[in-house]
């Protein structure tokens, strides 16, 4: 079983997928399973295969590894298999104690710059030090290629709004348009608004949003659709260098990911 076990994580690491390894490292007393049992568990704390046990142990470890992946970090968990009346203690007779250990596999959130422009490379270059793997598409190979984005994941040079169309980015993924003309943002807004994805944005004054909006609405593109574009792009923090931008873009992009309101935390109630 343990080597099925560790075929299925490899294969979901080649896949992409996000996925946490639970073990039970130490025990003592009664305890439902031995050192080393081991199983696979997904964001939604669904078992992919094997077990720790069952019951309230199984069912804690699932919750705690999912939080584990949301979270993307490593941790050990002490369980009590107890009725005794503490935070630890599972509510089991068995009578031992269980650590369990949970160790993450995750990707980076995919980040699709759709303008390979000034701003473009100032967002290209500060998310390389953020968990993001950028994708780079511009019409123009002298901007997109290897030269320029020596470290994204991808680039590509040709039709924006087709290379789009046929990408199929994850609900993590975030993608922020800045072209180099209003018709090219207009068709990659609507490429975009076809993919399920965490953030969408694009750059421009609020006329040319306006303006692009409209025509997507000509377009027959649903007004609910448009309403989850963030447009004009990024906090309203000031500045307006292609760095100075590309922070407020960042910044905007880490607030939904992350479900916070943006205020300075000075000003948060403890």
């Amino acid at each position: 079983m343990d080597r099925q076990i560790m075929q299925k994580l490899n294969q979901l690491i080649e896949q992409g997928q996000e996925v946490a390894l639970v073990m039970v490292s130490s025990t003592s007393g009664s305890a439902p399973r031995d050192e080393g049992s081991m199983m696979l568990v997904d964001r939604d704390a669904k078992v992919l295969i094997g077990t720790v046990g069952g019951g309230a142990i199984e069912h804690t470890a699932r919750r705690d590894a999912a939080e584990c992946l949301k979270r993307r970090q490593n941790k050990t968990f002490h369980y009590e298999l107890t009725m005794a009346d503490r935070p630890d203690a599972l509510g089991m007779a068995c009578g031992g104690v269980a650590d369990v250990v949970v160790k993450v596999f995750f990707n980076n959130d995919p980040l699709i710059i759709c303008g390979a422009g000034h701003v473009g490379q100032a967002l290209y270059g500060i998310a390389d030090y953020l968990p993001f793997d950028t994708i780079i598409i511009d019409d123009r190979e002298e901007f997109a290629n290897r030269e320029n984005f020596p470290r994204a994941k991808a680039v590509h040079a040709g039709d924006m709004a087709k290379i789009l169309s046929d990408m199929d980015p994850t609900k993590d993924a975030s993608i922020v348009i800045m072209t180099h003309g209003h018709l090219h943002d207009i068709d990659v807004l609507e490429a975009a608004l076809t993919k399920q994805v965490r953030y969408i944005g694009m750059i421009g004054s609020r006329t040319k949003v306006k303006y692009c909006l409209d025509e997507l609405i000509k377009r027959g593109v649903d007004q609910a659709l448009l309403d989850q574009v963030h447009s004009p792009v990024g906090l309203n923090i000031g500045g307006e260098t292609p760095g100075e931008i590309a922070v407020s873009i960042l910044a905007e992009m880490l607030m939904v990911k992350y479900e916070r309101d943006g205020r300075p935390l000075t000003r948060q109630t403890p």
